[in-house]
């Protein structure tokens, strides 16, 4: 690949064939691989031409289309059975690899990653056999090759074996202890960050360099520096970058060219945490009894112009990082919190989306405006939401509401509409309650708060839904190229996999290719004590949402057009969407070719699934935490479990109230003993006649914690007298450990779902 990426930064020079002409000699029935200069002779092209054959066929490598076999040629990966892409891993040690260009996926067993790391960019072979090691039957495929090394650090707690120094991953999904030479100014069990080797043989460990001490790995309050370093989340801003944005000012000459709506009551409803207000809202009522809805983002292209030190490093960052207890932001605090955050009482620049809008929420007609406004009122959601119920004294207490209820339960009314039509069209449901982390000063988890959708998040929600995908339907329907927002359909055979394993749990499914299925399936779920548990099952069968050049709607909100346009503040391809349609506004050519827009997408996806993957892994280090410190104290506290996977050795269950997940190991269920079902996925006891299955549920307590792999093994609640009884025969041997062997070869690789922002990931 290195070969070909040189290639690719050599000057351009114009070819008579396309991408195109390529896959029609690779496609040819007869095809046997050739090298480039087979490739010059088959295409009709001259031997000046190699260069500029080259960056082409070394592009469409990189976008995981054609593979160069060794000594053999070229040939396309679908008919070679090869499939390039980045490598993800599981606790487990398994791996998913994933095509960019298609969402193709492959499981990878553990033990048939080669030297991969996660992230690395890979060939794998797919085997054909018929393999299945995991349930939802992917294709299985053993990494052949590493193609680009990504993962070059990682963060870990430094140990010794005899006089050998190694350091331990922090990370679970890394799965390979590090040798390192000696203890880098460090002391036994401090997490360090090393600088990985060159690693080319899998029966040798890795290697690496401690280059750098960051303190006790048993310090709480370490945890999200080490998850900053694991990551290479970016830290303090360069100093050009700050000196730009605090050298940014708003003209009054700009004030004056733009559209002035600070005479109209627009006001904002966020988290009441919130920092940066980068969306506001106005309505009217029309002369024709349709309502305007103003939707105003913060113009944060006026001041981040592109190529600029601003933009370069938001095109690096991609997008802010939400952690527990910091903000990782794309932009200086001086625009994030600044000039680009619509606060109340002060002048702001905005890019305004007008949409006419009837009674039934169809939106009849839109306009787009490049405005000056001021925000009159700062709400949160949860001051919102009592407006809405009519709560007095809340009103009461918010200098100016009172007299704007009337208008707040309008938007309620318009945001309802837009909402009853989109359920109308397709969109899909599923209520997946968010938990919150206050951390205390030590690093400790505080407070745990859980939150549910409610009415004043879907008023904001509906609304910029509908922003989102009026500025997708004009771009689109104007023919300027633009990044989307999209969500593929899911693969028909993960469908009739969910409908198998609902059928069987006693729901009506039907066909869930036919999206009126699954919505009557979600809503069947919603109306049980479980529904969190059958709603990740539902959101494991869907693919992930992501960043693209092209316009392949988006599945799960039923749209055939959307894009990202009302978080510029925080995510870079909204910017990007803001200055493509800011050209179309003031009639200047499309800034950006779709070359370069596929790039910005592709990297767009990657930074987001970095902040993703960083927020998640320090949850799970807090919650890790926060167990193994209930036990050490013995203060143990029940929760509410439900069962969302059934092994012979298990169940699996999930914790909604903290959003943890865990297992009961099958010899602390009650005295019995328990037949395993593997078409009903169930446990049942054999003299009792109790059984486990997928969405049962049960009262658990903390029974072990092992912090270094992140597995939480609990005890289901039973009396005092039974459990102590069962504690003190299990004195020696724990869960966790009579469970590991039983855990490596059966439980089925968990992948999260993807977490937002007051749901605004979309």
């Amino acid at each position: 690949m290195s070969k070909s990426k040189k290639k690719k930064n050599a000057p351009q020079q114009s070819l008579p064939v396309s991408r195109a002409d390529v896959i029609t000699v690779l496609d040819a029935p007869d095809y046997q691989p050739l090298d480039l200069a087979g490739m010059l002779e088959a295409l009709a092209l001259p031997a000046e031409s190699a260069d500029a054959l080259a960056n082409l066929i070394g592009g469409m490598i990189d976008d995981g289309i054609v593979v160069k076999l060794k000594h053999k040629g070229f040939a396309r990966t679908t008919d070679a059975d090869l499939l390039i892409g980045a490598i993800s891993f599981t606790k487990t040690g398994h791996a998913f690899v994933a095509e960019a260009n298609s969402g193709r996926e492959v499981f990878v067993p553990s033990g048939r990653t080669h030297t991969a790391l996660p992230g690395d960019k890979v060939l794998v072979r797919i085997d054909r056999r018929g393999r299945r090691q995991q349930p939802d039957k992917l294709a299985e495929g053993d990494v052949i090759r590493v193609l680009e090394r990504n993962c070059r650090s990682i963060v870990g707690t430094l140990r010794k074996a005899n006089k050998w120094f190694y350091v331990e991953p922090m990370q679970a999904s890394f799965k390979h202890d590090v040798m390192v030479p000696g203890k880098g100014g460090g002391r036994l069990g401090d997490r360090v960050l090393v600088n990985l080797s060159d690693w080319e043989d899998p029966r040798l460990s890795p290697g690496g360099e401690i280059v750098e001490v960051i303190g006790p790995a048993d310090d709480p309050a370490l945890d999200t520096l080490s998850v900053i370093k694991a990551f290479n989340l970016p830290e303090a801003f360069p100093p050009p970058v700050v000196e730009q944005a605090q050298s940014a000012r708003i003209p009054k000459k700009e004030i004056e060219r733009r559209q002035d709506q600070r005479k109209k009551f627009i006001f904002t409803i966020d988290p009441e945490d919130a920092k940066d207000f980068d969306d506001a809202i106005s309505l009217e009522k029309t002369r024709d009894g349709n309502w305007r809805l103003g939707v105003h983002i913060a113009d944060v292209s006026y001041f981040v112009s592109r190529d600029s030190e601003l933009d370069r490093e938001a095109t690096k960052r991609g997008t802010s990082v939400y952690l527990p207890d910091t903000v990782i932001p794309m932009l200086p605090e001086q625009l994030s919190n600044g000039l680009c955050s619509l606060r109340p009482d002060e002048d702001r620049l905005a890019f305004s989306v007008f949409m006419t809008i009837n009674g039934e929420g169809e939106i009849l007609r839109a306009s787009f405006a490049e405005t000056v406004i001021c925000s009159q009122l700062r709400l949160t959601y949860k001051q919102a939401r009592s407006a809405l119920d009519g709560d007095q004294e809340a009103i009461a207490a918010v200098p100016g509401l009172a007299k704007r209820v009337g208008l707040l339960q309008q938007v309620n009314t318009v945001a309802r509409a837009l909402r009853h039509r989109r359920f109308s069209t397709g969109a899909l449901e599923m209520h997946i309650p968010e938990v919150k982390f206050k951390i205390g000063a030590d690093g400790r988890i505080a407070e745990i708060i859980l939150s549910t959708t409610d009415e004043a998040h879907q008023l904001i929600e509906e609304c910029m839904l509908a922003a989102n995908e009026t500025v997708c339907r004009e771009l689109t329907k104007r023919g300027r190229l633009l990044i989307h927002r999209i969500h593929e359909e899911p693969d028909p055979e993960k469908l009739a996999e969910l409908e198998e394993t609902l059928q069987m749990a006693g729901f009506e499914a039907g066909d869930l290719t036919l999206r009126r299925n699954l919505q009557q399936v979600l809503r069947e779920i919603d109306r049980t004590d479980q529904g969190h548990a059958w709603n990740g099952a539902v959101l494991r069968a869907f693919k992930r949402a992501q960043y693209s050049a092209q316009c392949v709607g988006h599945y799960g909100l039923g749209k055939s057009h959307y894009c990202h346009f009302t978080s510029p503040i925080r995510r870079y391809p909204d910017l990007i969407v803001h200055r493509v349609l800011k050209a179309l506004v003031n009639r200047r050519n499309p800034p950006y070719s779709r070359e370069h827009l596929a790039e910005t997408a592709l990297a767009s996806s990657r930074c987001e699934d970095k902040a993703v993957e960083a927020e998640r892994e320090i949850v799970d280090m807090k919650k890790i935490r926060f167990f193994a410190e209930q036990l050490a104290g013995g203060d143990l506290q029940e929760y509410d479990a439900v069962v969302v996977d059934v092994r012979n050795f298990g169940v699996f269950i999930f914790i909604p109230a903290v959003q943890a997940q865990g297992m009961i190991h099958v010899s602390e269920l009650r005295d019995d003993f328990f037949d395993f079902n593997p078409v009903r996925m169930e446990l049942k006891g054999r003299r009792s006649n109790e059984s486990y299955s997928i969405g049962t549920p049960v009262k658990v307590v903390i029974a072990k914690v092992d912090t270094e792999r992140r597995l939480l093994d609990f005890f289901p609640v039973r009396p005092a007298a039974e459990r102590a009884k069962k504690s003190t025969r299990a004195a020696g041997q724990s869960p966790a450990r009579r469970g590991k062997k039983e855990r490596g070869r059966g439980r089925a690789p968990q992948r999260g779902g993807r977490g937002g922002r007051s749901g605004r990931r979309r």
